[in-house]
């Protein structure tokens, strides 16, 4: 559901109710890194990414930019999807999950695809959701 991300790109803007405000000179280039995870069932090359610059007060676009995934150099989403306890992608769902999980993440430090609990961060804690969803037969 893109209105899903959509409102979550949104809320990691805001500062009170009336988005991010800065102030900026001619010349003058401000960086803001914000990361979203996208749904593996999403085809990335498909989707744009669109960041504007609105005036406060006339709420006129003052900048625009556009871009693709594969303008950005992001890659597809790969095969591994941490919304299953059978991370491994072998069939069964054991401790081996937790550990391809840990070492995708060792590997692949900051890769959302790693975020088991879905808490926007990877570590360590995501393993512990996984192990408490393997116990308690709750896993997605």
């Amino acid at each position: 559901n893109g209105e899903t991300v959509f409102n979550q790109a949104v809320r990691s803007m805001v500062n009170g109710s009336g988005g991010k405000r800065f102030t900026i000179q001619p010349g003058e280039v401000l960086v803001f890194q914000n990361q979203l995870a996208a749904d593996s069932s999403w085809k990335t090359n498909n989707c744009e990414i669109v960041a504007f610059v609105q005036q406060v007060v006339s709420r006129e676009i003052l900048q625009a930019e556009r871009r693709t995934f594969p303008e950005l150099g992001l890659a597809e989403p790969g095969p591994v999807l941490a919304v299953t306890c059978d991370f491994n992608g072998d069939g069964k769902v054991s401790v081996s999950d937790v550990i391809a999980l840990l070492l995708f993440q060792r590997a692949n430090p900051g890769d959302l695809r790693g975020d088991f609990n879905r808490d926007g961060k990877v570590s360590v804690t995501d393993a512990i959701a996984m192990l408490l969803a393997q116990r308690d037969n709750t896993c997605p």
